[in-house]
């Protein structure tokens, strides 16, 4: 074939385009998934991992640089989108704003798209430029939740008389590819969304880089895990057959992806210090509860012992932006980086959008001047549009929608002649728009869904609640696979609110029983629920009464069931007689409220805040000294049990029933010990490990009560010495431990007949601490500090096979390290070289 151009990076569109070819022996009437030779079919991920490694060798030869190495994007971090595509030095901008496809800027905006022109049998250019679509909140968007469900299917892949098995759910090749990796292609848009041209736009690669890391996570967690099919299948999709388009690789020679010399190195992000500045001179302990973390700490200048927690609790500062002055509230709605808002002015609408980098920008003005809107106007966006609802003075339901925010279309009254007075919220959920809906004149709760967003029928909605009634709008997300309804009963005083949820929500019987929340408080109108990144479901809501307006709280779920007792105040200043609307958008999340005499905005980030620390354990002679680390552990989800050596090496355990109150340790009779104690919940006994001042290792349990008694202690690993903690874990119903020998680091179970040896840890390396264990993912994962100071981790599925040891990126210490698992990640507690308490989170464990 004839080149068109002199570009190296142009052979790479072409191998991608040589694949797609119909493989061969595949029936004509396969067609659902249009299989081909690299894609929607098993040898997809090989293809692709020798494809990004052959460009991965060229860029090296290009830049000079052996060691260049090409990055991946993880699309779950919530400001990653914002961070690579409205970069103008790395992928480039937009030209327009919205989600309509548009022509990119920055170092890639010359680059001319090339296809494949089958008539003369060449590639050649297409007079089309680089564009992007970036519809930036639309669909199902890649989460941790659904990494951890790929995570968790241990088959391959899956063949039937010769033809791909591609039930998503089915198989991890399948889930993969066609529930995480499609969806961004189709996201990005442009030449992205089209298989032929994707690789025209630099981005695929990011992209496929971190298709290929969770691949190498899925192979790392099962390493006995097979290829599929080994033979006798098609050709080009077999263990030993060449990759159609890529001479000379074979599945078999990519699937050991560090055999090719590379790898994927865990990292340690986004750091806090739950100690401020302080310096300390023993481990950090980490535990978490009724979702914050908990630090213990041990201050050298007065041995005391600290508890220090931390939240994911916005921080918010109005913006005060008297522009957006409307007669009812306003509830925001991801735009762009940003937020849109609808304000109902005396005559007509106004839209404006909002967003860190642009300010306040105004889109259109005197929308919609032939209805007198009596309501707040909700916005979602759905199928790359934005919908708005419309409730006019006669109580009809109106539907308008917009590209780019600017032009909208003529409203449309849906549901004939039916009535309401109550706002609907939209919320896009498993390829349907979703509105709720309070008819007039009961107060009837519904929920109804439309295919495509403009046409709605009556047929096409349920009464989730019953013959539950409302005075007040609802609230409506879809959250982690299902879809929430929120409702405020009927009440001029206030009155309580419940939470229900369905998996499949155009099913009257699959939604949930109404739970109450917030049981000792009551709210004013509605009480708004939003997704934030598919990891906790926020509500916010006004209380107030007949004359007055009502303080502003907010409160979120990690699973939208359970909620904590009280919600927390916005602004103690500030109060609305009008609800909140509440938006997450490109890692801000939007507070919107009419507050007496102006409508304010307000944004806050998600992140970690550490909050004050306080000291623990004393009398009214004095505060308890100890010179080691206070380890934390957590029993359940009411419980923190913690360990805390004496002034006089006594050994010490206590329990904290709210994480508020810390009473103190109560003393384990005739046990000694100078090291740092592991405390371990097993079966509704509490578990105590620790090392005697003869360096030998001991254990003790008792119920919850902490009632130590001696029948209850003994002596494990024989009259083995060791000179380092004792660590102690449940995993898979069995107890666990860790303890560093003579020559080696040794782990195995506590059972009925004793110690039983499973494995030895980090062999081959000098470590200068113990072993500390956690379980995230049904993971077990080991940690350990070596010569070097580099913290060392290794993880297991079964507690008898390891992974190879392999340092945590961007943590060096000294001390034991600890590890928690909370709500879909992992942090990491240590000491710096200089002394320094640090929290961090730990990404790409494998």
């Amino acid at each position: 074939m004839k080149n068109s151009k002199d570009r190296i990076y142009d052979n790479f569109i072409k191998f991608h385009q040589l694949a797609l070819s119909p493989t061969p022996g595949i029936s004509p009437s396969n067609t659902d998934y249009k299989t081909n030779a690299a894609h929607h079919s098993p040898s997809f991920l090989p293809w692709h991992r020798a494809m990004i490694f052959e460009f991965e060798k060229e860029l090296q030869k290009a830049s000079g640089d052996p060691e260049m190495s090409l990055p991946y994007w993880d699309w779950t971090i919530s400001d990653s989108r914002a961070n690579i595509f409205l970069d103008p030095k790395f992928m480039g901008t937009k030209i327009n704003s919205g989600d309509q496809l548009s022509r990119i800027t920055g170092p890639f905006k010359d680059w001319e798209v090339i296809e494949y022109n089958s008539k003369d049998n060449i590639f050649d250019k297409t007079g089309s430029f680089l564009e992007r679509s970036l519809y930036w909140e639309s669909g199902p968007f890649p989460t941790k939740t659904k990494i951890r469900d790929a995570q968790l299917i241990e088959k391959y892949d899956g063949i039937f008389k010769g033809l791909w098995n591609n039930s998503i759910d089915s198989f991890f090749r399948t889930y993969m590819e066609m529930n995480l990796h499609d969806y961004i292609h189709d996201w990005i848009g442009g030449a992205m969304s089209n298989t032929s041209t994707a690789p025209n736009d630099p981005a695929f690669f990011l992209h496929h880089c971190n298709v290929d890391r969770l691949w190498a996570q899925w192979q790392d967690k099962y390493p006995n895990s097979k290829y599929v099919p080994q033979s006798g299948e098609t050709e080009g999709q077999n263990w030993k057959d060449e990759l159609v388009g890529l001479p000379g690789w074979t599945p078999e020679k990519v699937w050991d992806y560090k055999s090719l010399g590379y790898e994927y190195k865990a990292l340690a992000t986004d750091p806090i210090y739950p100690f401020s500045s302080w310096e300390g001179e023993n481990a950090v302990g980490i535990t978490s509860l009724k979702e914050k973390y908990y630090f213990s700490f041990t201050y050298p200048k007065d041995h005391g012992a600290y508890i220090g927690t931390a939240s994911y609790e916005p921080k918010w500062d109005w913006l005060d932006q008297r522009e957006l002055d409307s007669k009812y509230g306003i509830r925001p709605a991801p735009f762009g980086s940003g937020v849109i808002v609808a304000c109902v002015k005396e005559k007509g609408v106004s839209f404006f959008s909002y967003s860190p980098e642009k300010s306040l920008q105004t889109l259109s003005e005197s929308q919609f001047t032939d209805i007198k809107v009596i309501q707040p106007i909700y916005l979602a966006e759905f199928n790359g549009k934005i919908f708005a609802s419309i409730i006019g003075e006669d109580n009809g339901a109106y539907i308008t929608s917009s590209i780019d925010g600017r032009t909208w279309t003529k409203p449309t009254r849906i549901y004939g002649s039916w009535q309401t007075s109550k706002s609907m919220v939209l919320t896009a959920f498993q390829d349907k728009l979703f509105l709720s809906w309070v008819g007039n004149p009961l107060g009837d709760i519904l929920v109804g869904w439309s295919n495509d967003g403009d046409n709605w029928s009556t047929s096409d909605m349920v009464s989730p609640l019953g013959l539950w009634r409302t005075s007040n709008p609802l609230g409506l997300a879809a959250f982690k696979g299902k879809l929430f309804l929120s409702q405020v009963g009927a009440g001029l005083l206030g009155v309580d609110m419940h939470i229900t949820s369905s998996a499949d929500p155009t099913k009257k019987d699959t939604w949930s029983e109404p739970k109450r929340i917030f049981s000792s408080w009551s709210a004013g109108r509605e009480m708004n629920l939003t997704n934030v990144n598919d990891e906790a479901l926020y509500t916010t809501f006004t209380q107030r009464g007949i004359f007055f307006a009502g303080g502003m709280y907010y409160a979120f779920s990690f699973d939208g069931v359970n909620w904590p007792e009280s919600p927390t105040q916005i602004f103690t200043d500030k109060s609305s007689f009008h609800g909140i609307g509440m938006a997450y958008s490109n890692k801000n999340l939007y507070v919107a409220a009419k507050i007496p005499s102006q409508q304010s905005l307000s944004f806050s980030p998600i992140k970690l805040n550490a909050e004050p620390v306080k000291r623990v354990f004393g009398t009214l002679l004095g505060w308890w000294e100890t010179w080691k680390a206070i380890l934390l552990t957590q029993q359940d989800s009411k419980r923190i049990f913690y360990s805390f050596i004496g002034k006089f090496d006594e050994v010490r355990v206590g329990v904290s029933e709210d994480g508020v109150n810390w009473p103190n340790p109560v003393e384990i009779p005739d046990w000694k010990t100078t090291l740092p104690i592991s405390v371990c919940s097993h079966k509704d006994y509490v578990y105590v490990g620790t090392v005697g001042r003869d360096n030998i290792a001991r254990l003790a349990w008792a119920d919850s009560k902490l009632e130590w008694k001696k029948e209850n202690m003994l002596t494990i690993f024989g009259a083995w010495n060791t000179y380092r903690m004792v660590n102690l874990i449940s995993y898979k119903d069995i107890l666990y431990v860790t303890f560093s020998g003579t020559e080696r680091l040794v782990f195995g179970a506590l059972e009925n007949t004793g110690f039983s040896e499973k494995a030895s840890l980090f062999g081959g390396f000098t470590l200068i601490t113990s072993a500390t264990l956690c379980v995230f993912e049904e993971m077990l994962i080991a940690t350990a500090v070596d010569d070097a100071n580099r913290v060392l981790y290794s993880t297991s599925i079964d507690a008898i096979n390891w992974t190879n040891p392999a340092p945590i990126e961007g943590i060096s210490t000294k001390h034991e390290v600890f590890l928690q698992e909370m709500n879909g990640e992992i942090r990491c507690t240590y000491l710096s070289l200089k002394n320094i308490p640090v929290c961090v989170r730990i990404e790409s464990l494998q």
